[in-house]
């Protein structure tokens, strides 16, 4: 599996916009985030309800950190739970400037989504419950930025495509597997 290196990831971060964001993860996660929560899910709905208020940037950050870390079942929640919001944000905004927000969207999904997508969907099963509790997360967790009150049909149409997403991945399972193993990649 291809892997990014976690200091050249952390170092283009650290020259981009998002200066220092790593220590400020790692300062969050291990306030938020007991080692005493064995569950890989439990720790990742702590750090997606931490990060809830921040912009999805820092969430997909979050995921990469995890992932990258070998906490591979928390990455991947926080990137999955990191994209819902941060496509509705960008769909509710259709006058966001293409060089911003859709480029910084686009240029990390770009990064970090080939290596995460690769792992997670080796679980089929897995991933489809993983994108189940990150539905449920969503609809219990307020987003700020894309408030439901000020957005209601952006919110049904966001959840709406993931849960058809979701329905496709499971009713396609088997093919998914199948065109995994065609490619010598590992199936779980």
């Amino acid at each position: 599996m291809k892997r990014w290196r976690s200091t050249g990831w952390c170092a283009a971060i650290m020259y981009s916009p998002f200066k220092g964001l790593c220590i400020v993860l790692v300062v969050v996660l291990q306030l938020v985030v007991s080692p005493a929560q064995a569950d890989p899910l439990s720790r990742a709905q702590a750090v997606a309800a931490a990060l809830s208020p921040a912009h999805p940037a820092e969430m997909l950050t979050a995921a990469v950190v995890h992932f990258d870390e070998g906490a591979r079942e928390e990455g991947a929640y926080l990137f999955y739970f990191a994209q819902l919001r941060w496509r509705r944000y960008i769909t509710a905004r259709p006058d966001l400037p293409p060089d911003q927000d859709r480029a910084l969207f686009a240029s990390m999904l770009a990064i970090s989504g080939p290596v995460i997508n690769e792992w997670a969907f080796g679980d089929i099963d897995w991933l489809v419950a993983t994108l189940r509790a990150v539905m449920r997360h969503d609809a219990q967790t307020p987003d700020p930025l894309t408030p439901v009150a000020a957005f209601p049909e952006i919110h049904v149409q966001s959840r709406q495509s993931f849960a058809e997403l979701i329905d496709l991945i499971e009713t396609d399972a088997d093919e998914l597997r199948a065109g995994r193993t065609a490619a010598g990649l590992e199936n779980r």
